[in-house]
């Protein structure tokens, strides 16, 4: 019988613990491993890393080590991935008979739902949510340029890239966060699609902005730098705690165009009415374009998830578009891949706002290509037309 090392037994104990966590208290994955390294102390740097790592990876590919593993138990799936990806045990003859479902490690609902949605294109897209997620970080160019972020960065020990634009790849996340570049605000980390909605927004300096679903601000924070920190932008939320990390983030990227206002009735939106050059609305979706970076999600999502997200995304469309100018633009967004979340919402905003609103572009992004999921469109609102009515 093979000897188990403590190590392997308090890891395996970990993990099990985590997901357990994750699937029978509905934690996030994030906040579960948080809570686990809080409450257990583990000096070890790197078994804190392979712990991680190894419940990421597990609900990125659970189904692939559940097949090894031939049972369920979070323990031995989880006994599977440590000696499959630690240990490099050669499993592939228990993984070649694998259904679509187990291949791909969705839920069986998932599997149907999602392959109606993309077609032809739903096995390529699911099997690169699988891998992990490159890090891209964004340079705030009130304070730096992407070249002095590098450098900056280089110093510290980090192997930056410069992408594009403000856009610089790293190829570790860890230690960024005790950087000095960091701390300075000098760069914040954002997916590189995600980066590109604030240039796809037409923003100049002078501007008044409504971010009309901002959460913790990371699109507000790009669109002022763009706009060189002249003119407002007003960042609408329901959550106050998460206004309340969008002005801290603010103050150290040293942006200071930006307010905060918490959506309390359908009154705050009637009073901005016709007032803003730009609405961004970065609306509540499934995430399914983030499932590499956050793949519990795609284990607890159903029907019922996707029947309310679609109802409130078309409320939000059909009511916050109203604050937009005669002129300005309506941005859309959602970071998902399904064209229910996307495209058919914008074809269904359209077809039902009597002709005052034109599309001027649509975008989408694909995990194929290494970057998030993500739809964004571009619409814009004839002169002389009236709101829509509620």
């Amino acid at each position: 019988m093979k000897t188990i090392t403590s190590e392997k037994k308090d890891i395996l104990s970990a993990i099990a613990d985590i997901l357990h966590d994750i699937f029978d208290r509905d934690y996030y994955a994030d906040k579960a491993i948080e809570y686990f390294f809080r409450n257990h102390r583990l000096t070890d740097d790197n078994v804190r890393q392979i712990i991680a790592e190894g419940v990421y990876h597990i609900l990125r590919e659970g189904g692939h080590f559940q097949a090894i593993a031939a049972s369920d138990s979070v323990y031995d799936t989880g006994c599977a991935w440590y000696e499959s990806t630690i240990e490099k045990i050669d499993f592939s003859d228990k993984i070649q008979s694998l259904s679509r479902q187990q291949r791909l490690s969705v839920t069986e609902w998932m599997d149907s739902f999602a392959s109606a949605q993309l077609g032809d294109r739903y096995e390529n897209i699911f099997a690169s949510l699988q891998k992990a997620p490159r890090v891209y970080i964004r340079a705030n160019t009130l304070l730096t340029t992407p070249s002095e972020l590098v450098t900056l960065l280089e110093r510290e020990g980090l192997e930056p890239t410069i992408v594009s634009n403000e856009c610089v790849e790293i190829s570790n996340i860890r230690g960024l966060f005790r950087t000095e570049a960091f701390k300075k605000g000098l760069c914040e980390v954002q997916d590189f699609a995600s980066q590109y909605v604030a240039h796809f927004c037409n923003v100049e300096p002078g501007m008044r902005i409504i971010d009309g679903c901002a959460g913790a601000g990371g699109k507000s924070l790009h669109l002022a730098a763009l706009m060189k920190n002249k003119g407002r932008v007003l960042c609408l939320d329901i959550y106050e705690e998460k206004l309340d990390q969008l002005l801290s983030r603010a103050r150290r990227a040293s942006v200071s165009i930006i307010e905060t206002r918490r959506i309390t009735s359908s009154k705050t939106i009637k009073r901005l009415d016709s007032s803003a050059d730009r609405v961004l609305l970065d609306a509540p979706c499934s995430g399914s374009g983030v499932f590499r970076r956050n793949p519990d999600a795609k284990w607890r999502l159903d029907q019922e998830d996707m029947d309310n997200l679609i109802a409130t995304q078309k409320d939000i469309l059909r009511r916050y578009a109203r604050m937009t100018k005669p002129d300005g633009l309506l941005i859309y967004v959602v970071c998902s891949i399904f064209p229910c979340e996307g495209e058919e919402q914008v074809h269904n905003f359209l077809s039902e706002s009597n002709e005052q609103w034109e599309c001027i572009e649509e975008k989408r992004f694909s995990p194929i290509d290494d970057y998030d999921g993500f739809y964004m469109a571009k619409l814009r609102r004839k002169s002389n037309t009236l709101p829509l009515t509620e």
